[in-house]
């Protein structure tokens, strides 16, 4: 997949008009419909396998690509979907949000599906999936346009994180950046003639750390808010923290010794594990669907 997304990407960056005669806005209202037809339409159309790589080495280690044992038998958007695939598909993400476009494969004479989720924006960043709702190593296409040109990178998800969380009044947002998607792959992916190579990021389980274990993120960072200084740029939720802490440290000294131990204990057990569920590996599984 890894050779197939890359192969995909510089397919849709030489053939400018599949993108950038996509309407990216309807009604006042950014929307991805024609995005996922038309890459539905191009993968089906024009690149359905890989072509040109023979091999890619992750990690120092060579992996041979035989092309002749993988194909793209058919692509799916969520509007192709029955409702069986919908729930089995659900089921096997651990989310009730479904990809945005899925791909049925063959591998080696084995049918497995692939999930891809798009992105799109104008400038840089966006705010992302809701932590609950994204695999943290399953795959993106992202793309940037604008009224004339649009430009299309692929990787895994979270390598497209910027590192911002957004904090809505339902579950955090970490945003997702193109440039850090395009800087991840100019430091880590290589392509060498009919060869590609992703080096080592060592970073890579703090990457993902935002979306598997994101309110442990955010406890740090608010601690980090406490700690430090204030600055004139703080936003007005790092002056709440500390409000909050605050009142949190004047009712904990009115407190007994035995009050105190009692409060610290209340609160530990109340906490309950709000970090992303376990989920499937993308690439396990083979579907349960109607003929291709």
């Amino acid at each position: 997949m890894l050779s197939y997304l890359y192969e995909l990407e510089t397919a849709l960056n030489k053939n400018t008009t599949v993108l950038s005669s996509v309407n990216y806005q309807a009604d006042e209202a950014n929307t991805d419909t024609e995005l996922k037809q038309a890459i539905q339409k191009f993968i089906k159309e024009k690149y359905n396998t890989i072509k040109l790589i023979k091999n890619v080495i992750i990690d120092s280690v060579d992996y041979y690509i035989n092309s002749e044992k993988f194909l793209i038998k058919d692509v799916y958007i969520p509007e192709d979907l029955t409702d069986d695939d919908k729930v089995r598909i659900r089921s096997l993400r651990g989310t009730s949000v479904l990809p945005d476009v899925v791909l049925l494969c063959s591998f080696d004479g084995e049918d497995k599906e692939q999930f891809i989720e798009l992105k799109s924006t104008k400038e840089d960043k966006i705010p992302g999936s809701s932590v609950q709702q994204v695999e943290p190593d399953g795959w993106v296409l992202f793309v940037k346009h604008n009224t004339s040109v649009a430009l299309a990178l692929t990787g895994k998800y979270k390598n497209s994180i910027s590192g911002t969380m957004r904090f809505p009044d339902r579950s955090p947002r970490p945003e997702v950046s193109f440039k850090t998607l395009q800087e991840w792959l100019g430091q880590y992916r290589i392509f060498n003639g009919d060869s590609l190579e992703f080096k080592t990021d060592k970073l890579s389980a703090d990457k993902a750390k935002i979306l598997t274990d994101w309110q442990k993120v955010l406890s740090e960072r608010w601690l980090e808010v406490l700690k430090n200084d204030k600055k004139d740029s703080d936003p007005w939720f790092s002056n709440n923290i500390r409000k909050f802490a605050s009142d949190l440290f004047d009712y904990y000294y009115s407190l007994t010794d035995g009050e105190k131990k009692e409060f610290v204990k209340k609160i530990k057990a109340n906490i309950k594990d709000e970090s992303s569920p376990m989920r499937l590996p993308v690439n396990d599984g083979a579907p349960t669907w109607r003929a291709a």
